[in-house]
C-alpha cells in the first residue's frame, strides 16, 4: 500500500501536512494547533484510504449516539451520497481493503465529525473539526493500527480493547465488581427509573419566574415508591435499582441548579428519607437522578456570570434553543458545574441515597468548551472537568451512571442507561451497522442498548432480541412519556405507570419478566464476534464459547443444526 499520509485543509484552502514519529512501534501523525487556529474548521484526509466501486473492502464509521452501532459501507456502484457521523461515543475509524485493515485512532481533543462520501463512485472517508464551536487549542494526533489481511471488525474490536486495557483507561467489569459492592449489585440488577413529577414539556413560558412558572404534575408521590418496592417484594424481585427521577424541586428539569428544598408535592424531605430506608431496608438499591450542566433562570442560585458563551459571544442554550420543562436551558461552564456538584452532592448524600448515582447527559454529549474571556475552557478541558465530575460522584455515592456512553467516561462510567438513540439512517451511504462499542466495551461498562430496549418486555420482538443480543443490562421507566408533543418521546409510546393497583402490579410483572430471562454472570465475558448472515440470523459469541443467535425475520432458521424460531433468540 502506498504511503499513509494525512492532511488537512482549511475553510479557506489552505493545505497543512502532519508530521510523523514512531512510538513505541506506531506511527503517530500529529498537526500543530498553530496552525489551524484562525481556521473555521479543517478536514483530516488520506488519500491512501480512498477506493472506487468494486475494489475489496469497506469504511467502519466511529459509533454515533443517534443510530445503532458503527455504520459499515462496503465499495459498491451507488448514488452519490454522504453520510455524517457526529458526537460519536468512539473516537475510531477504520479502512478495509486488499492489503488489511487500517484502525485509525484519534485523541478526543475536539468535537468532530467523522464524514463518508461516494461521489461518481468514488468513495472518501475523513475527519471534520469545526472550530466555530470551540477553541483551536490542542495539537490533533491519529495513530494507525494495521492488521492483516484476513481480519475483521471483531479483531478491530479486539485490538482497541486490549490497547485500552494495556494502557490503563478501562478495567474489566469483573476486576471493578469484587472491589465495589454496589457496582456488583448493580450488575444483577435492572435499572428502574421512577420519573416522579414535571412541568409541561415544551415549557409554555421560556422564561420562567417565581411568578408565571407552571404547575408540575405529580405523577408519583414517595409514598407510592414505597408501594411499588412491596409490590417488587411480592412478585419476587430479587435485586432492583430505583432511580427516582424529579425528586428535586418542581420536578425533572424543574429549576437545575436549584434542587432544594425536595418537591413539597411528592411528600417533602422527611417522606422522602422515609421512603429511602425503607426501600433499602427491603434489600433494593436507590439512588437517584440530578443535573451537572444546566441552569435554569428561574432557580435561586441562577448567575448569569458562570454560564458557557459561545465563539460569537451569545450564551450557549441547550434543546435547541427551546429549553426543556424549566424554560430556557442555560449551560453552566465547566469550572463552575464542578463547584456546584462538590456543593449539592453531598447534601444530597444526606438525604440517604447509596451506590450508582446518576448525573444527566453528562455521558452522551460532547461537553461544551466555553469562549468566555472570564473563565475559556478548551474542549480537552472541559472533558477533564466532566470527569472530576464523574469521580466526585462515584466516590461520594459508590458509582456513577449517566445517558450515553462516551469512551473517554468509560474508565468512570459504570452503567449507562442506553448507548444511544435509535433513529434510522436516512442516506444510501450505508449497509448497515456493526455494534463496535458493544464488542470493545461489553465486559468493561453495564449498558442498556438502546433508548428503544427501554421497557422492552412491553414492547415488540425486535425490541426484546436487541435487548438480549446484545448483551444490555435491563432498563425499565415508570412515567417515561413527558413530552406533550407527539412523536417526541424518545423512549417510545409504551410506558409503565403506577396510577392504580392495576396498573402497578402489570408494571412490575413486566420487569420481573426481564429478571428472569437476564443472566447477570453474561455482564462479565468479554463479547469475541458479532455476524450477520443472509437468512435473517444475527449471532453474537462470547469468549466463554457461549453464542446468542437473535432471529428478526418472520420465519425460523437454523444455524450450525439449531432451529431459532421467527423473532426471537436462542442461547447456544
Amino acid at each position: 500500500m502506498k504511503d499513509i499520509r494525512f492532511y488537512a485543509f482549511d475553510d479557506k484552502g489552505n493545505r497543512y501536512d502532519f508530521t510523523t514519529c514512531v512510538k513505541d512501534g506506531i506511527v503517530k501523525h500529529t498537526l500543530c494547533h498553530t496552525l489551524f487556529e484562525s481556521a473555521e474548521y479543517i478536514t483530516v484526509h488520506c488519500d491512501a484510504f480512498d477506493a472506487k466501486a468494486g475494489d475489496e473492502g469497506y469504511f467502519l464509521f466511529p459509533h454515533g449516539r443517534r443510530a445503532k452501532g458503527s455504520p459499515i459501507v462496503y465499495f459498491k456502484e451507488r448514488e452519490d451520497s454522504e453520510l455524517f457521523v457526529d458526537d460519536a461515543s468512539t473516537a475510531h475509524f477504520s479502512v478495509a481493503n486488499a492489503e488489511g485493515i487500517f484502525t485509525v485512532l484519534f485523541d478526543r481533543v475536539y468535537r468532530f465529525s467523522c464524514v463518508g462520501e461516494c461521489k461518481d463512485n468514488n468513495y472518501k472517508i475523513y475527519l471534520r473539526f469545526p472550530f466555530d464551536i470551540q477553541p483551536a487549542s490542542d495539537d490533533i494526533t491519529l495513530s494507525i493500527y494495521p492488521l492483516p489481511k484476513g481480519s475483521d471488525y471483531n479483531d478491530v474490536a479486539r485490538l482497541i480493547r486490549e490497547l485500552r486495557l494495556k494502557n490503563g483507561e478501562v478495567r474489566p467489569l469483573a476486576q471493578k465488581c469484587r472491589e465495589r459492592e454496589a457496582l456488583d449489585y448493580m450488575r444483577q440488577a435492572p435499572m428502574i427509573r421512577i420519573r416522579m413529577g414535571w412541568k409541561p414539556m415544551p415549557s409554555p413560558v421560556p422564561h420562567q419566574t417565581i411568578e408565571n412558572e407552571p404547575p408540575m404534575h405529580v405523577a408519583c408521590t414517595f409514598k407510592r415508591v414505597r408501594e411499588i418496592a412491596d409490590e417488587f417484594k411480592a412478585q419476587g424481585v430479587e435485586k432492583a435499582n430505583l432511580c427516582l427521577v424529579g425528586w428535586n424541586q418542581k420536578g425533572h428539569d424543574g429549576r437545575w441548579p436549584q434542587i432544594f428544598p425536595v418537591e413539597e408535592a411528592l411528600g417533602g424531605e422527611q417522606e422522602l428519607k422515609k421512603t429511602v430506608a425503607y426501600v433499602q431496608s427491603l434489600g433494593y438499591m436507590i439512588t437517584c437522578h440530578t443535573n451537572s450542566s444546566d441552569c435554569y433562570e428561574i432557580a435561586d442560585c441562577f448567575n448569569k456570570d458562570e454560564l458557557s458563551m459561545l465563539k460569537d459571544g451569545i450564551t450557549y442554550t441547550g434543546g435547541k434553543g427551546r429549553g426543556w420543562s424549566g424554560g430556557v436551558a442555560y449551560h453552566q461552564c465547566l469550572p463552575y458545574q464542578l463547584k456546584t456538584a462538590e456543593k449539592l452532592l453531598p447534601m444530597v448524600k444526606e438525604i440517604g441515597f447509596k451506590g450508582i448515582h446518576y448525573i444527566d447527559v453528562i455521558t452522551i454529549e460532547t461537553p461544551r468548551p466555553c469562549f468566555n474571556p472570564a473563565h475559556p475552557c478548551s474542549m480537552k478541558e472541559a472533558m477533564d472537568y466532566n470527569l472530576r465530575i464523574m469521580r466526585f460522584a462515584s466516590d461520594l455515592f459508590g458509582g456513577f451512571s449517566s445517558e450515553g456512553c462516551m469512551d473517554y467516561t468509560l474508565g468512570i462510567l459504570d452503567h449507562s442507561l442506553y448507548g444511544y438513540f435509535d433513529k434510522d439512517v436516512d442516506t444510501a451511504l450505508f449497509d448497515g451497522a456493526i455494534p463496535m462499542w458493544e464488542l470493545i466495551y461489553h465486559g468493561i461498562t453495564l449498558y442498556n442498548y438502546s433508548s428503544r430496549t427501554v421497557n422492552y418486555t412491553i414492547k415488540g420482538e425486535t425490541e426484546r432480541i436487541d435487548a438480549l443480543l446484545f448483551g444490555g443490562n435491563p432498563a425499565f421507566y415508570f412515567y417515561s412519556k413527558f413530552v406533550d408533543t407527539t412523536g417526541a418521546n424518545w423512549m417510545g409510546e409504551n410506558d409503565l405507570l403506577a396510577n392504580d393497583d392495576e396498573q402497578l402490579k402489570s408494571s412490575v410483572a413486566a420487569i420481573k419478566r426481564a429478571c428472569d430471562e437476564f443472566d447477570a454472570q453474561r455482564q462479565l465475558v468479554y463479547m469475541k464476534s458479532f455476524e450477520r448472515l443472509d437468512n435473517g440470523l444475527c449471532v453474537v459469541t462470547y469468549e466463554d464459547g457461549v453464542t446468542y443467535v437473535g432471529n428478526y425475520s418472520e420465519n425460523d432458521a437454523v444455524y450450525n443444526g439449531v432451529t431459532v424460531p421467527a423473532l426471537d433468540v436462542k442461547i447456544i
